[in-house]
This record gives structure tokens, C-alpha cells and sequence, in this order.
């Protein structure tokens, strides 16, 4: 989920939207600030936790913002974490960097 779009249902709908960004935005970039994981005492669920930099190019003209996320892992039937559901919550909205 991110604020202020419709949350995508599965991985087809997140992967379209990441295309999508990527077409319109070629030169995005994330740049990690900072992160924590926190795993329970069951090791079956992990919430991770980071602050990030998301930078692009809009009409010519470098733009920044800042942007936390948080995504909830859960073990598969294989053992593996996968993402159960992320959010993005925008910071500050977009300004020339």
C-alpha cells in the first residue's frame, strides 16, 4: 500500500505497478537511511521497519522526498519469510532536491 493510491492484491497487481513506475519515472532511486527488523520469539513473523530517500527526475529537474516503510514477513510451507503485506508512508510530498 502506498498514501494516497489503491492498494494492489498480489504480486501481478505489485509488479505492474512497479513497471509502471520505473516507465514513468526511469532514473527513480531508493537510498536506504536507516532500518530495524524485529523477528518474534516464534520466528515465524518479522516486521521490518526503514526510512529511505526515494529520488527521480521530473521535467529535467531533480526531486527527492522521504518516505517511511514498514512490511510484515511470515514463513512459507517451505520455511522461506515472505512478504505478507508493505506499506510506504510518504514523509514530506516531492520537492526539488
Amino acid at each position: 500500500m502506498e498514501s494516497g493510491r489503491p492498494a494492489p492484491h498480489g504480486i501481478l497487481e505489485e509488479r505492474k505497478g512497479l513497471s509502471e513506475a520505473f516507465h514513468y519515472a526511469p532514473t527513480w532511486q531508493l537510498s536506504l537511511i536507516e532500518e530495524t527488523v524485529d523477528v518474534a520469539n516464534s520466528r515465524e513473523l518479522a516486521i521490518y521497519k526503514s526510512t529511505y530517500n526515494s529520488e527521480s527526475v521530473d521535467n529535467d529537474v531533480p526531486m527527492t522526498q522521504r518516505a517511511n516503510f514498514i512490511a510484515e514477513f511470515r514463513r512459507n510451507k517451505t520455511g522461506e519469510f515472505k512478504v505478507v503485506w508493505s506499506v510506504v508512508s510518504w514523509i514530506e510530498k516531492s520537492h526539488k532536491k
